[in-house]
């Protein structure tokens, strides 16, 4: 029996994004990981009215979550605090992680620091824009497995 890619999905507030309800639709073990307990029940109410076919759990320990998962898509970074950070740093070694923005030339600073020992890729949540370095571009078949083919790729 194969085992199912895991996703952990970190930071999202009570929104699911399109792109995101895409990857609902593949065949997938989504971790949706939200501390409050209403986050997690406006998002279980987006996943009953919605068509999903990946398998998915709701938890509250990002720690766990990303200890699980293949890949992790970090959400609102911003609003991490350092020991949610520090506490993922130490699990999130040799994984995929994804940071979720609206716009790149809104990036303050890049995240790319705060996980130095990941995979990392940046991803505009608004055009599927994804900037990865030149060096990691043999992630480009994992990406495409995730997201629709019509990702736009630019190197960082």
């Amino acid at each position: 029996m194969l085992v199912k890619e895991t996703i952990a999905v970190v930071g999202l507030g009570n929104k699911i994004p399109d792109f995101l309800k895409e990857v609902l639709e593949k065949d997938f073990y989504v971790l949706f990981v939200a501390e409050a307990e209403e986050n997690r029940q406006i998002l279980q109410t987006q996943l009953n009215n919605q068509t999903v076919s990946a398998e998915y759990e709701l938890m509250d320990c990002a720690k766990n979550g990303c200890w699980e998962a293949d890949t992790i898509f970090l959400f609102n970074l911003e609003k991490l605090n350092e020991a949610l950070i520090a506490e993922m740093r130490k699990v999130s070694v040799q994984k995929l992680m994804i940071f979720v923005v609206n716009d790149f030339a809104s990036l303050e600073k890049s995240p790319l620091a705060l996980f130095p020992l990941s995979k990392q890729v940046l991803l505009n949540a608004e055009t599927l824009e994804i900037k990865l370095k030149l060096e990691d571009m043999e992630l480009l078949p994992h990406l495409k497995k995730i997201f629709r083919e019509t990702l736009q790729i630019t190197n960082f």
